[in-house]
């Protein structure tokens, strides 16, 4: 047995590693007669090891490679592999990955024809000195078509290479990289189009223009003796990205430029990456600046913290969403209340004084005895939906349709009443992994001492085994499942913008009624209500709300009804109960998907009660001696991506949001555009951009709508202070009144040639330390 992995050996923890596993069966070898095992063993953050199962045919397949994707924990340094059959160890390997997590380290994967000119990237660090850089190469012998091979890296570049080399699964593998988080980066040049091949009708707008030999100014920060010293002729071109925002500007045209795709980023450089190695040489600092604004500061931040704790899901979040249970089997304590009193009444002064009138007293001590035991069977008769008499299992399910696609994530929570081991069979198609505390551990090493969970992977579907822990232990597993679909017409619809307006309609096709559905703009929602199968909905007609940024909590509290003001009936309330649960997925789902709702309209509702079960094959057994039935609740919610068209009437409408304003004083949180001022008469003042190609035609300000700002329980701080425009004419800040719009008048002298505005905003209070501050939109020309 020969075992490689990763790219070059390379791992990440808290990631899918590419096992390459080679059996070979030797000349003169009795050949196994029964199936045979091949098991990684892989230790969790909190001390458990994991096993993973595979069954093996070493006669059929011998001298073959085969590729298994095995998901690390939070501290995992090695893994170890093990071949068996019938129970008996025939061989054990162990691979080390010591050497290659050291640091934080940020994996890189580069497509090129000029590797040595590319190195100007290998081992810079980036991110305010946080995280280094390391290249693998790639080509189209190594690109894998699977995107779990690609989980391990951070960025893919393509830069001086046909990419039309590459498969359609390798294309589609890379591009489901992007839409899952990863960062994918082209370099333009000469040759820009070889470089983004098939991408070019997905992120390019018509016509692509003609790549120009010409001086380019890098940055002024590197003329060091003479302006001549930042200037590079070279081949590049302005690359139309298709909703792009500049990353890095130029002279003419932005040096980098970046566009969202799904969860990621997709980024393209003017000129070839590998004609500027040796400037890149001269100013390293140029590096660090480029990986770092290519990346994003959300993505930055996101990465810091999974290098921190190996783990890119918050266990926390995933523990809140399914570390409850079925609220249907919450007791009913009005009822056990009554019945408490009913049996102190009876059993008390009741029946003495029915005995006494009757002149029985001597009887009242079998009589309290018998309606004891009455009253017991009865308490004992009640409990009985509260009881479990088997595994019982809380999931949340995120069902995604996307044109011809369909993908599931699934978030779940498998506990037993009892101390013993139990199993459960899974649909096939699903990936598991289990989820563990970051923070927990006992060592990063392997070992059969905590060995408690088991997936086996068969042709059926995964097996999940859960060795012997204590009851009512939880045990999380994230699920995903990614297939083709027949249904290319789920939901449809039309979406349009304009300043406080959404026009359209959305027609859903689904076999099945969707409840509280939602549509998520940019920073909007709008509410839907319940939508029955073939049902139209005019957006016209619809209530619009402006959402506080990032603040996913409230946003899906606030959307789904979970805002209950009267704290004693909320345990009470079947209704509350059901919002606040549909709120905390909802949130989830926001909160592990942000750039999807800031890209498109993204249609959310809830499916009926009974859809969670289908993760289960209809086949399931229980590993239980007494085989009583399991327990399964939970909540799916569906969502969908329509097109959203912010031009209409000649007009463009665009948030000045897309792009991070730059913070000229103050403290400000871009993510959740919000300000913080520990006393009145603090101020924070931005420059935003709003858009050098634009003809700007007036400016709106988007203020929090009130749904978001009266709830008791749940409401969110907003500004309500002074602010100010700088006036380039005067050279001075003006107080302006505080509106929703401005003219494209109002703003000539405030806007500076390359159209951007700097604002100050004042505090007037306390109110303003965490406020909210509103959303500028650009309407242009």
């Amino acid at each position: 047995m020969e075992v490689s992995c990763g790219f070059n050996n390379a791992a990440k923890q808290g990631r899918y590693l590419p096992a390459h596993v080679t059996l070979t069966l030797e000349d003169g070898a009795a050949v196994p007669e029964t199936s045979v095992l091949l098991c990684f063993l892989v230790r969790e953050s909190d001390g458990k090891v994991c096993r993973y199962e595979y069954t093996v045919d070493p006669a059929s397949h011998s001298g073959e490679t085969v590729t298994y994707y095995i998901p690390l924990g939070a501290r995992t340094s090695e893994i170890e592999v093990v071949l068996e059959e019938e129970g008996t160890e025939l061989i054990r390997k162990k691979v080390s990955f010591e050497n290659s997590m050291e640091g934080l380290q940020s994996l890189i994967g580069v497509f090129t024809t000029e590797p040595d000119r590319m190195n100007w990237l290998n081992g810079v660090t980036f991110g305010d000195g946080t995280l280094t850089s390391s290249l693998v190469w790639l080509d189209e012998e190594t690109a894998p078509v699977s995107e779990l091979a690609y989980d391990a890296l951070d960025m893919i570049i393509v830069s001086d290479f046909q990419f039309t080399a590459l498969s359609g699964k390798q294309l589609e593998a890379i591009l489901k990289f992007v839409e899952n988080g990863g960062v994918l980066l082209f370099g333009g040049g000469e040759n820009y189009l070889s470089s983004i091949g098939a991408f070019a009708d997905r992120i390019l707008e018509t016509p692509y223009p003609a790549p120009q030999l010409r001086m380019v100014n890098m940055g002024p920060e590197y003329a060091e003796e003479s302006p001549e010293d930042s200037m590079l002729e070279l081949w590049c071109a302005d690359i139309p990205l298709k909703n792009g925002v500049t990353l890095l500007p130029g002279e003419n045209y932005p040096l980098l430029s970046g566009r969202s795709e799904g969860e990621g980023r997709i980024a393209a450089a003017g000129f070839s990456l590998s004609d500027i190695s040796s400037f890149a040489g001269i100013h390293p600092e140029f590096a660090a600046k480029f990986l770092s604004e290519t990346f994003g500061e959300a993505a930055l931040n996101r990465l810091k913290t999974d290098s921190e704790i190996g783990n890119a899901i918050n266990f926390t979040r995933v523990q809140n969403l399914v570390g409850t249970g079925d609220a249907g089997r919450l007791p009913n304590v009005q009822l056990y209340a009554a019945i408490l009193m009913l049996y102190l009444i009876v059993v008390g002064p009741g029946i003495y004084l029915m005995l006494r009138a009757r002149r029985q007293q001597v009887l009242y001590l079998v009589a309290a005895a018998l309606l004891s035991l009455f009253f017991v069977v009865v308490i004992y008769a009640m409990g009985f939906r509260t009881r479990f008499s088997g595994p019982f299992y809380t999931s949340a399910r995120i069902l995604e349709v996307r044109e011809k696609s369909r993908r599931e994530e699934v978030y779940l929570n498998a506990r037993s009443p009892y101390n013993r081991p139990y199993q459960t069979m899974l649909a096939a198609g699903y990936e598991v992994r289990p989820l563990t505390d970051p923070y927990g551990g006992y060592g990063s090493g392997t070992g059969t001492d905590q060995e408690v969970l088991g997936i086996r992977y068969t042709e059926n579907g995964p097996e999940l085994r859960i060795g012997s822990s204590s009851a009512f232990t939880s045990h999380f597993f994230h699920l995903t499942k990614t297939s083709g679909t027949e249904e290319t017409e789920v939901l449809t619809g039309e979406v349009a913008v304009n300043r406080d307006q959404v026009s359209g309609s959305v027609t859903s096709h689904y076999p099945e009624v969707l409840r509280n559905a939602l549509l998520l703009l940019d920073g909007r929602a709008v509410l839907l209500g319940d939508l029955e199968p073939e049902m139209t909905i005019d957006l016209s007609q619809a209530q619009i709300l402006n959402c506080p940024v990032g603040n996913t909590e409230v946003v899906a509290a606030c959307l789904t009804g979970a805002t209950e003001t009267d704290p004693g009936r909320r345990a009470l309330d079947d209704g509350y109960l059901l919002a606040l649960e549909r709120s905390r997925l909802l949130g989830f789902s926001m909160e592990q998907s942000r750039q999807s709702y800031r890209d498109g309209a993204v249609f959310a509702a809830f499916l009926e009660e009974g859809e969670e079960k289908n993760i289960l094959r209809e086949d399931i057994l229980l590993g239980t001696a007494d085989k009583r039935d399991l327990t399964m609740n939970g909540m799916t919610l569906f969502t969908s991506v329509l097109p959203a068209d912010y031009e209409g009437g000649g007009e463009t409408y665009s948030s000045a949001l897309r792009e991070m304003p730059r913070v000229l004083d103050g403290v400000y949180d871009y993510e959740n555009n919000r300000m913080y001022a520990e006393e009145a008469g603090d101020s924070l003042t931005l420059e935003y951009s709003l858009g050098n190609e634009l003809a700007v035609a007036g400016l709106d300000f988007l203020q929090v709508s009130e749904l978001f700002t009266q709830s008791e329980d749940r409401s969110v701080p907003v500004f309500d202070g002074s602010m100010y425009f700088f006036n380039y004419n005067e050279s001075r800040y003006d107080l302006m009144k505080v509106r929703t719009g401005y003219t494209a008048q109002e703003l000539e002298p405030y806007l500076s040639p390359s159209n951007t505005l700097m604002v100050r905003y004042t505090a007037n209070g306390e109110a303003a330390d965490g406020a909210y501050l509103p959303v500028p939109w650009t309407v242009g020309k």
